[in-house]
Protein backbone atom coordinates (compact mmCIF):
# COMPACT_ATOMS: atom_id res chain seq x y z
CA UNK A 1 0.00 0.00 0.00
CA UNK A 2 2.76 2.22 0.89
CA UNK A 3 4.55 1.76 -2.23
CA UNK A 4 1.28 2.64 -3.91
CA UNK A 5 0.44 5.99 -2.64
CA UNK A 6 4.59 7.00 -2.78
CA UNK A 7 3.93 6.35 -6.71
CA UNK A 8 1.15 8.90 -6.98
CA UNK A 9 2.87 11.75 -5.25
CA UNK A 10 5.41 13.66 -6.54
CA UNK A 11 9.48 13.29 -4.97
CA UNK A 12 8.60 16.65 -3.10
CA UNK A 13 6.44 15.37 -1.17
CA UNK A 14 7.91 11.98 -0.46
CA UNK A 15 11.27 13.60 0.74
CA UNK A 16 9.45 15.62 2.51
CA UNK A 17 7.40 13.51 4.17
CA UNK A 18 10.37 11.26 5.10
CA UNK A 19 12.23 13.83 6.56
CA UNK A 20 9.47 15.26 9.01
CA UNK A 21 9.29 11.37 9.80
CA UNK A 22 12.48 11.50 10.92
CA UNK A 23 12.58 14.81 12.33
CA UNK A 24 9.77 13.26 14.73
CA UNK A 25 11.40 10.38 15.97
CA UNK A 26 14.86 12.83 16.30
CA UNK A 27 13.05 15.25 18.66
CA UNK A 28 11.11 11.72 20.43
CA UNK A 29 14.92 10.34 21.19
CA UNK A 30 16.05 13.95 22.21
CA UNK A 31 13.00 14.17 24.54
CA UNK A 32 13.65 10.80 26.06
CA UNK A 33 17.08 11.25 26.57
CA UNK A 34 18.34 9.41 24.05
CA UNK A 35 21.24 11.74 23.03
CA UNK A 36 23.37 9.77 20.67
CA UNK A 37 20.36 8.01 18.64
CA UNK A 38 18.74 11.93 18.37
CA UNK A 39 22.16 13.08 17.23
CA UNK A 40 22.28 9.94 14.46
CA UNK A 41 18.82 11.06 13.59
CA UNK A 42 19.30 14.61 12.67
CA UNK A 43 22.58 13.75 11.18
CA UNK A 44 20.65 11.29 8.99
CA UNK A 45 18.40 13.98 7.80
CA UNK A 46 21.08 16.23 6.21
CA UNK A 47 19.42 19.43 7.48
CA UNK A 48 21.98 20.46 9.82
CA UNK A 49 25.89 20.43 8.98
CA UNK A 50 27.09 18.28 11.52
CA UNK A 51 29.70 16.94 9.90
CA UNK A 52 31.88 19.45 11.73
CA UNK A 53 33.19 21.35 8.39
CA UNK A 54 32.12 25.19 8.94
CA UNK A 55 32.72 25.57 5.27
CA UNK A 56 29.67 23.22 4.63
CA UNK A 57 27.48 25.54 6.66
CA UNK A 58 26.88 27.68 3.40
CA UNK A 59 25.94 24.65 1.22
CA UNK A 60 23.66 23.27 3.93
CA UNK A 61 21.88 27.12 4.02
CA UNK A 62 21.05 27.30 0.52
CA UNK A 63 19.30 23.97 0.99
CA UNK A 64 17.56 25.13 3.46
CA UNK A 65 15.90 27.99 1.06
CA UNK A 66 14.58 25.14 -0.95
CA UNK A 67 12.52 22.78 1.95
CA UNK A 68 9.47 22.49 2.39
CA UNK A 69 7.82 25.13 4.39
CA UNK A 70 6.31 22.14 6.73
CA UNK A 71 9.96 21.84 7.40
CA UNK A 72 11.26 25.49 7.97
CA UNK A 73 8.30 27.16 9.97
CA UNK A 74 9.65 24.37 13.09
CA UNK A 75 13.52 25.17 11.96
CA UNK A 76 14.10 27.08 14.85
CA UNK A 77 12.58 24.13 17.43
CA UNK A 78 14.84 21.61 15.14
CA UNK A 79 17.88 23.97 15.55
CA UNK A 80 17.39 24.14 19.77
CA UNK A 81 17.06 20.60 19.78
CA UNK A 82 20.38 19.75 17.70
CA UNK A 83 22.09 21.72 19.71
CA UNK A 84 21.12 20.86 23.26
CA UNK A 85 21.16 17.19 22.47
CA UNK A 86 25.69 18.17 21.46
CA UNK A 87 25.52 20.05 24.57
CA UNK A 88 24.20 17.35 26.61
CA UNK A 89 26.33 14.88 25.24
CA UNK A 90 29.38 17.49 25.72
CA UNK A 91 28.52 17.64 29.56
CA UNK A 92 28.03 13.79 29.70
CA UNK A 93 31.70 13.01 28.37
CA UNK A 94 32.81 15.93 30.07
CA UNK A 95 31.84 14.88 33.37
CA UNK A 96 33.55 10.94 32.78
CA UNK A 97 36.03 10.39 34.85
CA UNK A 98 38.71 9.61 32.60
CA UNK A 99 40.55 11.68 30.54
CA UNK A 100 42.49 10.11 27.56
CA UNK A 101 42.77 11.14 23.99
CA UNK A 102 39.94 9.46 22.93
CA UNK A 103 37.54 11.46 25.17
CA UNK A 104 39.13 14.88 24.24
CA UNK A 105 38.97 13.82 20.66
CA UNK A 106 34.97 13.25 21.02
CA UNK A 107 35.04 16.49 23.49
CA UNK A 108 36.37 17.91 20.09
CA UNK A 109 33.99 16.34 17.16
CA UNK A 110 31.00 18.43 19.05
CA UNK A 111 32.73 21.62 19.32
CA UNK A 112 33.39 21.57 15.59
CA UNK A 113 29.66 20.41 15.05
CA UNK A 114 27.83 23.02 17.42
CA UNK A 115 30.18 25.60 16.22
CA UNK A 116 29.36 24.79 12.31
CA UNK A 117 25.59 24.45 13.83
CA UNK A 118 26.45 28.28 14.89
CA UNK A 119 27.71 29.21 12.01
CA UNK A 120 24.65 27.73 9.76
CA UNK A 121 22.29 28.91 12.15
CA UNK A 122 23.91 32.74 11.40
CA UNK A 123 23.49 32.07 7.53
CA UNK A 124 19.98 30.99 7.08
CA UNK A 125 17.75 33.70 5.84
CA UNK A 126 14.34 33.59 7.41
CA UNK A 127 12.79 34.17 10.46
CA UNK A 128 12.96 32.70 13.60
CA UNK A 129 12.34 33.72 16.92
CA UNK A 130 14.63 35.97 18.20
CA UNK A 131 15.32 34.18 21.60
CA UNK A 132 16.56 30.73 19.27
CA UNK A 133 19.90 32.79 18.68
CA UNK A 134 20.39 33.64 22.22
CA UNK A 135 19.98 30.38 23.39
CA UNK A 136 22.12 28.88 20.88
CA UNK A 137 24.74 31.04 22.07
CA UNK A 138 24.52 30.39 25.92
CA UNK A 139 24.75 26.42 24.44
CA UNK A 140 27.33 27.40 22.44
CA UNK A 141 29.35 29.28 25.23
CA UNK A 142 29.32 26.50 27.59
CA UNK A 143 30.84 24.08 25.23
CA UNK A 144 33.84 26.30 24.37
Amino acid sequence: QREHIARVLDDRAVTTCNTLLTIVDFLNCHRRGAYEEALEMIERTQLLPLGGDVSLASQHAERVRSLDDSITRNFSLILLAAMDTLSRLYAGLRESPFMDAVKQANLQTLRRKARSLMVFAGMIQFRMPSDTYAKLNRMDVFMN
